[in-house]
């Protein structure tokens, strides 16, 4: 018989299970669903001039902007720079591989020190350095194929919103001057420059056809038909050229992703098509008969007289410039004689290359040169490192709609602008996934690594 203790002892249970911190959902990335709205939601405020026009920026061209419009891309850029502290180490190893876009960073700090308005170069560079801030945050916190789809949400929901207000509401949505007249603008000051955010727009939404599939892969096509809807109604030649460009960019990476052994015979088919395509320009008749088709005259809109005055203006300060952003005072004698002779007050150069000479001289320019072409160098070895991943060549084919919009627009150094913010991301990305190294006899040597996934503490792997 078994004895019972008497009184019988307590039952013991085990103690209730430490409720579970309620998870936080992510993206592909490793990144929250919130952080990835704020991405798309900062996307869509750099990409366009809605902030601007909502708060009473004036026009495109004025150089006195409200202190709203500051402070909100100020707060922006705060957001950034504390999410980038998150892990500082990270943070500094990604600014050491890429020591030149750093300095031009800082240039327009330096350049007031011989700035023609050092306030105005300081202030101008704040900004500056925020617009690289983002672009480094998106380098660091999303993959290729996440940028894709950041990129892609952001402008559908611009193509959306311009589309709106060129119907609804025409007197903010199209150009009311008496050249361009009917013209659609959108959520922009001018038609050309929703020409081209929408050309980038259209070639991101390509890239995300190919990376997508289900629904929102016909996501990605309703917002590339938009894309060509607009193209047509902003009428701007450089944008559908933009556009065009950018599309052989795409079928050429793709071809030297599938076929590299025979990538340089369909890379020598496309330059001969190119030089028969500009043979005919090299005559005044036939460069003029391009523009005539082309719908510009033989002054490419006034910007050839614009570029020989500015070219004039420059060699006076041939080395250092005249400062960053610190050219363009309505009320500077410079701008005062190009004024004079061209009857109208520009604003700016309409071309990068001669905005980089007005804001660095050839200082500038030569450094910039060196940035993009390591760029463009290490966005070809990227892309011939991860062949299976459609995303990989978007960065090559940024470098030339880079090149291609800084012939007749300016997006060098620009603040406040998603493109050359753009520009620094890919240039961080692929200086984290190639690296250049010249030991002993090797000429070069390469060190070629997959793109890390960032998890929630935003550290590389």
């Amino acid at each position: 018989m078994r004895d019972v203790p008497w009184p019988p002892r307590p039952r013991r249970f085990p103690p209730p299970p430490a409720p579970r911190p309620p998870r936080r959902r992510r993206t592909g990335d490793g990144v929250s669903r919130l952080e990835t709205a704020f991405a798309v939601f900062a996307t869509l405020l750099m990409g366009t001039q809605a902030v601007t026009m909502l708060l009473g920026g004036g026009s495109e061209g004025a150089t006195a902007r409200p202190i709203l419009v500051h402070l909100a891309f100020l707060g922006l850029y705060a957001v950034v720079f504390a999410l980038l502290l998150r892990t500082p180490r990270v943070f500094a190893s990604v600014l050491a591989r890429a020591p030149l876009l750093v300095l031009l960073a800082f240039w327009p700090f330096l350049s007031a020190f011989w700035s023609a308005d050092p306030g105005a170069s300081v202030q101008r560079g704040i900004a500056l350095f925020g617009t690289m801030l983002f672009g480094l945050y998106l380098s660091w916190r999303f993959s290729l194929p996440g940028l894709v789809r950041i990129l892609a949400t952001a402008a559908t929901i611009s193509f959306v919103v311009s589309l709106f207000l060129i119907f609804a509401v025409p007197s903010l949505g199209r150009m009311t001057t008496e050249t361009w007249v009917g013209a659609w603008r959108g959520l922009y000051f001018h038609k050309n420059s929703l020409g081209l955010s929408t050309a980038l727009g259209g070639i991101v939404l390509v890239f995300a056809l190919r990376e997508t599939r289900g629904l929102l892969r016909m996501a990605a096509a309703g917002g590339l038909a938009l894309a060509l809807l607009i193209l047509v109604g902003a009428r701007s030649t450089t944008a559908v050229l933009a556009f065009i460009a950018m599309l052989g960019a795409v079928v050429w990476s793709a071809n030297l992703q599938k076929r590299p052994a025979t990538a340089w015979l369909f890379t020598a088919m496309v330059l001969a098509m190119v030089a028969v395509a500009l043979l005919p320009l090299l005559s005044v008749a036939g460069f003029q008969m391009a523009m005539a088709l082309l719908g510009k005259n033989a002054e490419l809109s006034g910007r050839l007289p614009l570029w020989q005055l500015v070219l004039q203006v420059s060699s006076l300060r041939p080395w250092l410039g005249y400062g960053y952003e610190a050219f363009w005072t309505p009320d500077a004698p410079m701008v005062r004689w190009i004024a004079q002779s061209l009857r109208y007050t520009p604003f700016y150069s309409h071309s990068g290359v001669m905005e980089t000479l007005l804001n660095g001289g050839r200082v500038l320019l030569v450094l910039v040169g060196i940035v993009y072409l390591g760029t463009f160098r290490r966005s070809y070895l990227h892309l011939r490192a991860f062949p299976r991943e459609p995303s990989a060549a978007l960065p090559l084919v940024f470098c030339f709609f880079f090149v291609f919009t800084n012939f007749s627009e300016s997006k060098i150094l620009l603040r406040n602008d998603l493109a050359w913010a753009l520009f620094t991301a890919f240039t961080f990305t692929t200086a984290r996934s190639v690296r250049f190294r010249f030991p002993g006899r090797a000429p070069v040597a390469l060190r070629l690594r997959a793109p890390a996934v960032q998890g929630a503490g935003g550290g590389a792997a």
